[in-house]
């Protein structure tokens, strides 16, 4: 026997080499189809890990849609001229709506507690909008930031000049349609409730 495997060296090594072809040809097909797999779980687990994170932000985008959608409703109930005075029953202009409607009876003065919270909620809220740059895409961030630094900067000084920024900054809000394509980003489907 071993003087015939001297004899037939060359072709039992051709043997071989074919043997070890083939299994190397069987695991490549393995290799390929695992990672392959691999491939798929990657794009699945990146799939999960972006929807977890639009949950995560989901809060914090909806925050930013209710405070924005609360700026506009205050302006808006200011400016439609439907408010009166409790007391005289007389039809107040749009600043005294807006002032009512931002800190209701209170005396109006930062050194009054209640007045100094609604201050504060006011700019925390601004500045919870402000972020929606981050937060949303396709929005106009610019329009944004100029409708809620006039809204505070109407709070701050109650005149003329400041309620018209806020108004003409709530027109370009409105005439660009921010918050539908917030809802529409957030899938709220009634916005004007």
């Amino acid at each position: 026997m071993i003087n015939c495997i001297n004899d037939n060296q060359g072709f039992i090594m051709a043997i071989l080499t074919l043997v070890y072809v083939g299994a190397t040809i069987i695991i490549c097909i393995f290799n390929a189809k695992s990672a392959k797999a691999a491939t798929k779980q990657i794009e699945e687990m990146k799939n999960i890990q972006k929807q977890n994170a639009n949950i995560q932000l989901f809060e914090k985008r909806y925050d930013i849609y209710y405070h924005l959608e609360g700026f506009l409703r205050i302006v808006r109930k200011s400016l439609s001229n439907e408010m009166k005075d409790l007391e005289t029953g007389e039809q107040l202009n749009a600043i005294s709506a807006f002032d009512f409607l931002t800190f209701g009876n209170s005396c109006k003065s930062l050194e009054c507690q209640e007045c100094s919270e609604k201050f504060d909620f006011y700019c925390k809220a601004a500045c919870s909008i402000e972020i929606s740059a981050y937060l949303y895409s396709d929005i106009d961030y610019e329009k944004i930031k100029i409708f809620t630094k006039s809204f505070i900067d109407l709070i701050s000084n109650m005149s003329e000049e400041s309620f018209i920024n806020l108004k003409n900054s709530f027109n370009e809000i409105e005439n660009a349609n921010i918050l539908q394509c917030m809802a529409e980003q957030l899938k709220i489907l009634d916005v004007n409730s």
